[in-house]
């Protein structure tokens, strides 16, 4: 059941406009074990080398019930620069204890990618050299991206203070990670998953049953990001035990909570090729003069035409406390 109605695009902007001098906020702080090896491999755009580090950080959670009586939540982290040079300093193998701070950020990037291998195989099935330029045509216009650029564009998204003006590319994929602005190790602290945000609610809420037959209220906070244009979106999940506390929320309202950052995975359809993609394939090999037919491009290419069903890791803040009153709000 949605919980009220989808303000109209004028509504909308004059709740933001409402809501602007709210300050939002967005702090995690993460206390568990290293998950698995840590990446420090260097960021290189242009002649810049960039440290960077990335790694998995696995906590018991203390408010998500789990298989076996408790549940591990696995989260993404990210330091670069400064941050990362630091971290390096510390013992980050797998199974250590580590302490990360930051806040947590929504990562838009390209979706699909190709690696030096698959366009060597792509430049074979069509009978062309590598370096011809129907391979890198063909790339494009299935909306594949070089994979050597890939930890640019993460680091882009996951630090953009401004929207990037380059053409999207579709599919796209959506994830959370934690940006961190501090790393240490984490010996003799206990363990901790806390995350508080304060923002605007981005759609309607959304009330159903739980497995266990209690009240479950799913929304998604609007968090603009520090001295910048652009916000994370970040989904929710709440059990308020009354239902007169859920229905008060509403969309373009402001909201304070404090929760845990968990991981769910999700059995979803994959996005296949397209059917404008493929037709827009066949008339490009059609008009090259390439015979092969467009089922073996998109197979070489590792993707499909039908869509497959695959496992999708996302990240989701469970609410132990919701403020919907503006004397609670931080102010700073």
């Amino acid at each position: 059941m949605i919980i009220g109605k989808e303000l109209s695009r004028a509504e909308w902007i004059r709740h933001l406009d409402d809501c602007a001098l709210i300050p939002h906020i967005n702090r995690v702080i993460a206390i568990g074990l290293v998950k698995a090896a840590v990446d420090t491999r260097p960021i290189f755009r242009v002649e810049e080398r960039i440290a960077r580090l990335r790694g998995l950080i696995q906590i018991v959670s203390d408010i998500k019930p789990g298989e076996n009586g408790f549940f591990q939540s696995v989260l993404s982290f990210a330091a670069y620069k400064d941050v990362a040079e630091e971290a390096r300093f510390f013992q980050l193998d797998v199974g250590q204890p580590v302490r990360v701070e930051g806040s947590l950020r929504q990562i838009l990037a390209p979706g699909r990618w190709f690696n030096e291998q698959k366009a060597s195989a792509l430049a074979a099935v069509l009978g062309r050299e590598r370096d011809d330029s129907i391979v890198p045509s063909i790339l494009s216009l299935m909306n594949m991206a070089p994979a050597r650029s890939r930890p640019v564009e993460e680091m882009a998204a996951i630090t953009a203070l401004d929207r990037i003006s380059r053409p999207t590319t579709s599919p796209c994929c959506n994830e959370h990670i934690i940006l961190a602005e501090k790393v240490v190790d984490g010996f003799y602290e206990p363990v901790c998953n806390q995350i508080d945000l304060q923002g605007i609610i981005h759609r309607p809420p959304e009330c159903s049953t739980a497995f266990d037959g209690r009240q479950r209220v799913t929304f998604k906070i609007m968090v603009r990001r520090p001295d910048s244009t652009l916000y994370d979106i970040i989904p929710c999940i709440w059990f308020p035990g009354d239902k007169s506390i859920s229905t008060a929320l509403r969309q373009g309202f402001p909201v304070r909570i404090n929760g845990s950052l968990e991981h769910e995975r999700y059995r979803i359809r994959s996005i296949a090729a397209s059917n404008e993609e493929t037709k827009k394939l066949s008339r490009y090999l059609a008009l090259a003069g390439c015979k092969v037919d467009v089922a073996t491009v998109i197979d070489t290419l590792g993707l499909s035409l039908d869509p497959r069903v695959t496992t999708k890791t996302v990240h989701q803040v469970w609410i132990r406390e919701l403020y919907l009153d503006k004397s609670d709000f931080y102010e700073n």
